[in-house]
Formats: structure tokens, C-alpha cells, sequence
């Protein structure tokens, strides 16, 4: 071996161990994404609402700030964008809270709703992430409907009033003779 290249390969050694130890470091980077369900009214059936709490935080002690667009992903695949250009400095975190109102014809299962960030970092790396929070919804209960009941008609005449008021009158007479036939 020349001189050279004793020279060259401790070199090459230092940069590949510097090299590697900033890929080691630069993989533990990163925003941590928390997204979870907060509370369900009334119950978890068709018709309710799911209440969710969201959390996005800077853990990244290499890059001091994150540029990033946050959104909430909803089941039936609609999105808001809850902030369009959050400014994350390391340590720094937000809060979001949303609610999503299920269907009153939900069929049932898991009702999937997604946190999505997109931006980048100090560096100037791309930075994206998702993370799902995932509820069982019943389908809504079918209401059982009440039972009528109606009065079955009858076969019986109508009577008019004049007969009535007859009936009544012969009744009365049949009373008064057999009154007067007592005494």
C-alpha cells in the first residue's frame, strides 16, 4: 500500500461512519399524529354523532420548524382542510376537535375517519402522514310500528230519532197501565 492510501482509506471510514450516523438520526425525525374518538351521542347507531379530538406535534429535534396543510378525511370521503399552513416549531403541538353526524340509514360496521398532513420540514423535506380513528355504528333500529285496531261494523240498523223518540213514548204507556192496573 503507498502512502496515499493509508491516508485515504481511514478517510473513507470517517465519512461512511458520519454518514450512517446522520441516516440513524435523520430516521428518528418525525411529526407524531394522534387522532382518537372522544365521546359518541347518543349511542352508537345510525343517526349519532362521533366526537374526535386530533393532535399534531413536532418531535423532530433536527428540523426546527414544519411547514404543513392539516385535514380530517370523513367517512363518506369528503375533507375540510383545518389549516392550511400550520407552523410546527420542535416540541410545538395542535389540537383540533371535530364531530361527524353518521347517517340515520347507516347499514353498519366501522365508521373510518382520517387525519392527513402535507408539507415539509426545515430541510426542505417533504413531510406526510395519516392516521385513522375507527368507531362501530349500529345500523339505526327499525321503529316497530304500533298496531290499529277498528271496531268492526255491525249488521244493525241505523235507527232514526223519530223512532227512537217512539220507542221511548211506548215504553212510557206500557209503564203508566201497568201503574194504573195495580191499583
Amino acid at each position: 500500500m503507498n502512502k496515499n492510501n493509508r491516508r485515504t482509506l481511514p478517510m473513507v471510514i470517517a465519512l461512511l461512519v458520519v454518514v450512517t450516523a446522520m441516516c440513524a438520526v435523520g430516521s428518528a425525525s418525525k411529526v407524531d399524529l394522534d387522532k382518537h374518538v372522544v365521546s359518541v351521542d347518543p349511542e352508537p347507531v345510525g343517526g349519532c354523532t362521533i366526537n374526535y379530538m386530533m393532535t399534531v406535534n413536532n418531535n423532530d429535534p433536527l428540523h426546527t420548524w414544519y411547514e404543513l396543510e392539516v385535514k380530517d378525511i370523513y367517512p363518506d370521503g369528503s375533507e375540510e382542510i383545518m389549516d392550511a399552513n400550520l407552523h410546527l416549531n420542535y416540541g410545538d403541538s395542535k389540537d383540533y376537535y371535530r364531530s361527524y353526524t353518521v347517517p340515520d340509514d347507516w347499514p353498519g360496521g366501522d365508521v373510518i375517519n382520517t387525519l392527513a398532513i402535507d408539507g415539509e420540514n426545515s430541510g426542505g423535506e417533504h413531510a406526510s402522514g395519516k392516521t385513522e380513528a375507527w368507531q362501530w355504528v349500529d345500523p339505526k333500529p327499525t321503529p316497530t310500528p304500533t298496531p290499529t285496531y277498528s271496531t268492526p261494523p255491525t249488521d244493525v240498523p241505523a235507527q232514526s230519532p223519530i223512532a227512537i223518540v217512539a220507542l221511548i213514548g211506548l215504553l212510557g204507556l206500557i209503564g203508566a197501565g201497568m201503574i194504573i192496573g195495580r191499583k
